[in-house]
This record gives structure tokens, C-alpha cells and sequence, in this order.
């Protein structure tokens, strides 16, 4: 969630994948929480790499986007995953507010591998820090679990 200076809030999508498209998105999808509207926000600068379940986080007045597959395990040789990071920040000083991408496409840098398959990123408030927690490109190892199970 995304809290302006105002207190205004806001839940926000982004990417996966479009299906009428046939192919991964980048869009940005928001929607006011005490109104219920829904809008899409194109941010300033470059335009971001589309990606399928990237990891997000935010901290303050900034978004970052991590990792991510850049499409699906359609032909059996894995999925391709995303090695590097956006952020975007929001400038709340015009009307409307604006989002800019500050950084696009970053490869990931030491100590992170630079193959790092980002699977969860969890913002840590206190420390205004992300916790970065490994993915998989590939289904093997994965426990089916049934419903008599749980």
C-alpha cells in the first residue's frame, strides 16, 4: 500500500501477464482505497520492462521492482528470468501527483549474484531495507499439497 502526504492510500498492480495481448505487461494499475476507482499511471522516463510476478516493495515514496520472468516456460527449457531491479519514486509536490522512474533495468551488483532469481522482496520499515528472498525458475523440487493435508 501506498500512502500519500495527504493520507491519502492506494493498492497498486504491476505487470504480469496480458492475455488478450498474448504476452507480459509492464502497466501500472492503482485504485484508491476510499473511493474503490481504478486507473492505470504511465510513469515518466523510460518504459519499464514488462515482467510476470516480479517482487515489489515499497519504502516511503518509492517503489522497487525486482527480478521477475521475462516469459513463461512455454517450450520446457525453464523461464527467463529478470537479473536486475527498477525504482520508481512519487513526486507529491504537483497536481496531480506523478510517479518517475529513477533507475531501469539495473543488473544486480556484489554481494547479490548477478544470477540472483528474486522470489519475494519484504520491506523492512524500521531499517528502511529490503529483504531480498531467493526464487526458482523451474518447477522441480515443488511439493503438490492437497487440501486433506493441511
Amino acid at each position: 500500500m501506498i500512502s500519500t502526504p495527504g493520507g491519502r492510500e492506494f493498492l497498486f498492480l504491476f505487470g504480469g501477464y496480458d492475455l488478450k495481448a498474448g504476452k507480459p505487461t509492464s502497466r501500472f494499475i492503482f485504485m484508491d482505497v476510499a473511493t474503490y476507482s481504478w486507473w492505470t499511471v504511465i510513469p515518466e522516463g523510460p518504459p519499464l520492462r514488462p515482467r510476470i510476478n516480479a517482487a515489489v516493495a515499497v519504502l516511503k515514496d518509492k517503489i522497487y521492482i525486482f527480478g521477475g520472468y521475462e516469459r513463461f516456460d512455454e517450450d520446457g527449457d525453464g523461464c527467463k528470468p529478470c537479473y536486475n531491479y527498477s525504482v520508481l519514486r512519487l513526486h507529491t509536490q504537483t497536481t496531480p501527483f506523478r510517479w518517475v522512474v529513477e533507475a531501469n533495468d539495473v543488473p544486480y551488483s556484489a554481494p547479490l549474484p548477478a544470477d540472483f532469481v528474486v522470489g519475494e522482496a519484504l520491506p523492512i520499515l524500521e531499517d528502511n531495507q529490503i529483504l531480498l528472498l531467493p526464487g526458482r525458475t523451474t518447477g522441480e523440487g515443488v511439493r503438490e499439497l492437497s487440501l486433506k493435508e493441511c
